[in-house]
């Protein structure tokens, strides 16, 4: 058997601590979803608290016509927004320590360590270095998605009277390579950042582990773009396979979303443990 082929297939014996890794996952943004989600009905909530039934553009005219009975509306618009932004800093503040507070977690237990106070505040490091290289390969990333659509509509134009008589079938099939395309980048993005974080978790330098988890990318990319390819069509069949189920979910959406939400955290726990796999052959094994 192909050597890429029996470690895919191996990827899916996943030890004990793969389960606590996905949990994790769970625990973290489960949590961010609910806080989210209910910070966003607070002010929803408090925004038709404030207007009192009354539409933006009343409140323009009481502004304009009566300043003085407009006051108490000002006010408590005021008071709105800086609760907002400041309920808004706060989650996104938490959201950031805990993100790096998961992934020290996860990817320690890849390594069989434990986190310390010390190495946890070392990841928080990590998160903002990464900020920059994550910003610079989205901009690239889009650079790319824009030549691909442009390349595939200008196939189009090439012959004008075949696309008008199968333009359903032609569109169909563009908009599955446009998607194709989206989710090899996005596979990609999260191998490269896996990487880094799977380097990280070994010797705690930032800039370092950066340096050595894109030149990972470079020594093993025979063996990377046979793992993303395998990993796009893992990640194709589960999308299949839901879709009979929409039709049982049509009365329950909110069932719909946490199985989606499921599968997904379950998807991106073992996508971890088969790069792992890939590039160093177990997960408790030193990295080059």
């Amino acid at each position: 058997m192909d050597r890429h082929l029996r470690t895919y297939l191996d990827s899916f014996k996943v030890p004990g601590y793969f389960w606590s890794t996905f949990l994790i996952d769970v625990l973290f943004f489960g949590l961010f979803w609910q806080a989210f989600s209910r910070f966003s009905r607070y002010l929803e909530n408090k925004n038709v608290e404030i207007l009192g039934g009354r539409s933006v553009e009343q409140i323009q005219q009481l502004l304009v016509g009566s300043p003085e009975q407009a006051l108490p509306y000002v006010q408590q618009l005021q008071s709105y927004l800086l609760s907002a932004l400041g309920g808004l800093a706060v989650l996104a503040i938490a959201a950031f320590l805990l993100f790096s507070l998961a992934q020290g977690l996860i990817w320690n237990l890849l390594h069989q360590k434990k986190l310390t106070a010390k190495t946890y505040w070392r990841w928080n490091a990590l998160q903002l270095a990464l900020i920059i290289p994550l910003l610079l390969y989205a901009l690239a990333a889009q650079i790319v998605k824009l030549m691909v659509t442009a390349l595939l509509g200008g196939m189009t134009r090439l012959s004008p009277a075949v696309y008008l008589n199968n333009a359903v079938l032609i569109d169909a099939l563009l908009l599955t390579l446009d998607k194709a395309v989206s989710l090899l980048l996005l596979l990609l993005a999260l191998t490269i950042l896996f990487l880094i974080y799977y380097q990280f978790a070994q010797h705690y330098r930032v800039w370092s582990s950066i340096g050595r988890g894109l030149s990972l990318v470079k020594t093993h990319w025979a063996s990377i773009w046979r793992m993303i390819l395998l990993m796009a069509t893992t990640a194709v069949l589960p999308a299949f396979m839901l879709i009979p189920l929409q039709k049982a979910f049509f009365l329950y959406p909110t069932a719909e979303t946490i199985l989606i939400f499921a599968v997904s955290l379950l998807f991106l726990a073992w996508m971890r443990f088969y790069m792992v796999k890939v590039i160093h052959g177990h997960p408790a094994s030193s990295a080059q």
